[in-house]
């Protein structure tokens, strides 16, 4: 074992760590410019409507078992019931409950999307992928500033799904591409495998990994250690951000939304929720209706 099977190791491990890198980066951008409002309009087709009714008549019915509540202790103590004093109370719980459940928005410029088809956005990823791999800034820190600007105005096309505007802004950056930009990759890269699998390299370095610390680092051989350090980091550190998106609305939901007999079923779920709760609002309304009706009379 020598110096330049380590580094051969350790520029594999970097090799690696960078396609690991670049599949994270695409995996995030397509969650949240291209997954996510394709999971936001299919909410607001198929069960927005439903849910919003559901949230607010079960809301209605908290609210009113809350008016029965405070009349009840309003008897209880002998105290003089003013239901606009009741009334208010529970205006200003029904502001609170409704801003904690109220569901997401549509997003704020959505009609500014490009129609495609799905072919066309097959294209536009191919050319999304290209402008990540070669332009990427955490992927290539010594790009000018010229093409780091580019560069965001590639993700914002991509975010528009405007092939057109990211073949112009590719073919840009490709003109004020420097040789030192690109980097070698040492292995092939197969649609559907998984980077994060041992697998990806052909070349066995169990050896060298197993015995590296065991030999005084060279210069060279450290800042190839720290450059691998660095891509470990940022694949952790963009995992975590994937998991963040995933945790949220829609994608909580995302198995549902695109399941036409998960969303059948869910809907048969809102449609009990919806009519159990105007059922027992009905049924609580009309008690706070006997209620103070028995006490008008003794009044």
């Amino acid at each position: 074992m020598n110096k330049h099977s380590f580094t051969k190791w350790l520029q594999s491990e970097i090799n690696a760590s960078k396609r690991i890198l670049l599949s994270l980066y695409e995996k995030y951008d397509q969650l949240k410019y291209i997954e996510h409002q394709k999971l936001v309009n299919l909410y607001y087709e198929h069960l927005c409507q439903l849910e919003n009714k559901v949230i607010i008549e079960e809301v209605e019915l908290e609210l009113i078992k809350k008016k029965q509540e405070l009349i009840q202790m309003k008897l209880n103590r002998r105290e003089k019931i003013d239901e606009t004093e009741i009334d208010a109370i529970i205006e200003r719980e029904r502001q609170i409950l409704l801003g904690k459940t109220t569901p997401i928005e549509p997003a704020q410029g959505g009609g500014f999307f490009c129609e495609i088809t799905e072919e066309e956005e097959s294209e536009l990823q191919k050319l999304y992928h290209e402008i990540i791999e070669n332009f990427h800034p955490k992927l290539h820190p010594e790009m000018t500033q010229a093409q780091r600007e580019l560069y965001d105005k590639a993700q914002q096309a991509y975010n528009m799904k405007d092939y057109n505007a990211l073949k112009v802004i590719y073919d840009l950056l490709c003109s004020t591409q420097d040789s030192g930009l690109e980097f070698e990759i040492t292995f092939d890269i197969q649609k559907g495998v998984d980077f994060e699998e041992e697998s990806v390299c052909k070349t066995d370095y169990t050896l060298a990994e197993k015995i590296f610390n065991c030999f005084k680092k060279t210069v060279d051989v450290a800042v190839l250690l720290e450059e691998r350090s660095r891509y470990v980091r940022l694949c952790e550190d963009k995992t975590e951000e994937i998991n963040e998106v995933c945790s949220q609305f829609p994608f909580t939901i995302a198995d549902i939304l695109k399941d036409p007999m998960k969303r059948d079923v869910y809907k048969s779920e809102l449609n009990d929720r919806l009519h159990n709760a105007v059922f027992e609002r009905d049924r609580y309304e009309k008690e706070v209706r006997s209620m103070l009706e028995s006490v008008a009379t003794h009044e």
